[in-house]
């Protein structure tokens, strides 16, 4: 299992919640809880930190469903 984890750590970045995104996550979980019944903070940091990283948000999560910059996978 040891072995799983790191390679994934390998592949992956790790973001640090700072201030800055900490304020982005909050406005997006403003907005988002307007738009989506049941829209958790915890992907408002996870969208706010791929949206400020320029990335995208892959996964089959139904709240990121039609959202921008997400790759939505069944």
């Amino acid at each position: 299992m040891q072995h799983h984890f790191a390679y994934i750590e390998s592949i992956t970045d790790t973001v640090p919640l700072d201030g800055g995104l900490a304020l982005k996550a909050g406005e997006t979980d403003f907005l988002m809880k307007k738009r989506i019944i049941g829209w958790p903070l915890t992907d408002s940091v996870i969208y706010a930190t791929a949206r400020f990283r320029a990335a995208r948000v892959v996964g089959g999560d139904p709240h990121f469903e039609g959202l921008e910059d997400v790759i939505f996978v069944v």
